[in-house]
């Protein structure tokens, strides 16, 4: 963290303004002693802000033996081991292992601290840095988190920040809700349409053991001396590392020199082998090698198994061995399904697969490419949402921290042109993150949309137009040359604007605003595209942009008296003549219905 505070801060030692307390595990040769009824906390049930519930118990017994101190409810928690700086408050009386520290704030700082601070303080700094880069094994001590050093603003100016804060923060969470809730969403769909291949359709197909489907079955080894003799160029050795369901990982390849791979050559791997990991917490993963990585061998940790293609496919195995009706069979055959021990290679041998004719498997495995192809998109697209939120909310956390939370434009010297044209490079900035470049119309509809539905105070007059609500302050304030610019989009005249010297025209946004905007777009992309997207993305947010401004128009929700609106909303030009020609009856009552699910509609009537 940088030395310079804002005016009126201050630098205190976390040993200072709160009692360090570190829990304690009694020894697991004991097993009674975990079989009792007082929360007892490891790492891996920090899940929630607040916790009441551990997947472990202690006895009184272990307690009074071992002399574990007691949390009282509300104090705050802080892993510091493995796991650095996880955060949660105690939501009744319990007691933690030695990797949770509790920081109850000390009596002396009772009324200058406010815990709620204090959770805040600690998510900004950076563990690792503050302690001079001293962290090994991702272990700190009580004596480095004694001296961890916490800037301290004014009380008062502690429950301004608790406040902005916990309402940004609020907006950033739901937002991440909702973007795990549609990563979820497309695991749940591809484990589906999984199901439905080879749980269901398997009933009806043919079954061999794999011995019978393949020609080849076998493991390899790790070359003497280990990882010292791996080279730093050379034949490849792939380990079960490389070895993903969905795909082969280049990171952590190794290197043997000719004369390692001589005495792997019963291990070389051919095109299209299917590698499939047979021990330690990979087992079962699997994948095809590209043909780049090639030559190649295997170590001891993963199988080979090349298929017999009059009978079976390779694409088609490795699509069986990564669904999950059979991946929990492998599972249990590894070790009852938790200890995830070993596969033989008897095992494997007399695994049994079902599989129908060579045509239907190759329409099989093309249905299955464009699925995971599509959702694997999908999923690094979600992805990217959240650590796109996560920085947000570092951003925040930053801005806050720096006092910028107070720096609200004074009314006198408020510029508004000024303040329009963040909003719109704010609206730009937030959609990149979904890769949708904005056209002067579209961010007419972002504005508005954010001004009705997310109260972004646009102050900007929005009146019918041919393409949707337009407000003219957009088109003065994208004109403006020192901040934006225009870019031709491929292999067409139209144009989409994109922001420049963001340093200057973002300087003085506020943390709020721009997490305002933020949420606000994420919601709009995931929400419309996600329940009510039948045609292009921006034809969608037209049309939800055009009848909410009928809505708000008439003050009615009536589908006949929104049609009428829209038959009176004219459009200058293009093939269609009025809103009521462009969107059909059946699309109209569709976005009505989404709108009033969601509750939309009570925002623009009055």
């Amino acid at each position: 963290m940088k030395n310079n505070l804002p005016t009126g801060w201050e630098y205190k030692k976390l040993g200072l303004i709160a009692d360090i307390n570190i829990g304690k595990t009694p020894p697991r040769s004991n097993p009674e002693y975990f079989k009792g009824t007082n929360v007892w906390l490891s790492i891996r049930d920090m899940k929630t802000l607040f916790i009441n519930e551990s997947s472990e118990k202690l006895t009184n017994e272990a307690l009074e033996k071992f002399n574990i101190k007691v949390i009282k409810q509300g104090a705050l928690l802080m892993s510091f081991k493995l796991t650095l700086g996880k955060l949660a408050f105690a939501n009744c009386d319990l007691y933690t292992n030695e990797a949770i520290a509790s920081l109850p704030i000390n009596k002396n700082f009772i009324n200058t601290v406010d815990k709620k601070y204090l959770f805040f303080a600690l998510q900004f700094i950076d563990l690792e840095v503050e302690m001079d880069n001293a962290v090994k094994g991702k272990t700190l001590n009580k004596e480095k988190l004694k001296n961890l050093n916490i800037p301290i603003p004014p009380i008062l100016e502690q429950k301004e920040l608790i406040n902005i804060l916990e309402k940004s923060f609020e907006k950033i969470d739901n937002a991440i809700v909702l973007v795990k809730q549609n990563i979820e969403k497309i695991k749940q769909l591809n484990e589906s349409a999984f199901n439905e291949l080879f749980e269901i359709k398997n009933l009806n197909w043919n079954k061999s053991e794999l011995q019978n489907l393949t020609t080849k079955i076998g493991s390899g080894s790790t070359p003497t001396g280990g990882y010292n003799s791996y080279k730093s160029s050379g034949i490849h050795l792939i380990r079960s590392m490389n070895v993903h369901d969905g795909g082969f990982r280049e990171k952590g390849i190794a290197f043997i020199d000719e004369t390692q791979a001589k005495k792997l050559n019963n291990v070389q791997i051919e095109s299209n082998d299917v590698l499939l990991n047979i021990t330690g917490a990979s087992v079962a993963r699997c994948c095809i090698v590209p043909e780049k990585y090639l030559p190649a061998r295997v170590n001891q940790h993963v199988s080979i198994l090349r298929v017999n293609q009059k009978i079976i496919t390779p694409q088609f195995l490795y699509y069986c061995l990564i669904s999950p009706f059979y991946k929990k069979q492998l599972l249990l055959k590894s070790g009852g399904g938790a200890t995830r021990e070993a596969l033989s290679k008897a095992m494997l041998e007399k695994f049994q697969i079902g599989f129908p004719d060579l045509e239907e498997q190759q329409r099989i495995v093309s249905h299955l490419d464009r699925l995971t192809q599509n959702n694997s998109q999908l999923l690094q697209h979600y992805q990217k949402k959240l650590e796109a939120l996560q920085r947000l909310k570092n951003s925040v956390l930053e801005s806050a921290f720096k006092g910028e939370f107070k720096k609200e434009p004074k009314a006198k010297s408020f510029n508004l042109a000024f303040y329009q044209m963040q909003l719109i490079g704010l609206s730009i900035d937030a959609n990149k993150h979904d890769n949708i470049p904005q056209g002067e119309m579209a961010i007419a509809k972002d504005m508005y949309l954010l001004d009705r539905l997310f109260q972004v105070p646009t102050k900007m007059n929005f009146v019918n137009h041919s393409w949707g609500p337009f407000a003219p302050e957009i088109k003065k304030g994208i004109t403006n040359k020192t901040y934006f610019g225009k870019k031709n989009f491929p292999n067409s005249k139209a144009t989409y604007v994109v922001t420049q010297n963001d340093e200057a025209l973002f300087k003085t946004v506020s943390a709020e605003l721009k997490s305002q905007v933020f949420i606000g777009i994420n919601e709009l992309n995931s929400k419309v595209f996600f329940k009510v997207s039948m045609y292009k993305r921006a034809e969608t947010k037209e049309l939800l942009a055009t009848v909410l401004k009928c809505i708000e128009d008439t003050q009615s929700i009536d589908l006949s008296v929104i049609r009428q609106a829209m038959q009176n909303w004219k459009i200058e030009q293009g093939e269609y003549k009025t809103k009521a020609e462009k969107f059909s009856e059946n699309r109209t009552q569709l976005v009505i219905k989404f709108i009033v699910k969601e509750d939309w509609h009570l925002k623009v009537l009055k």
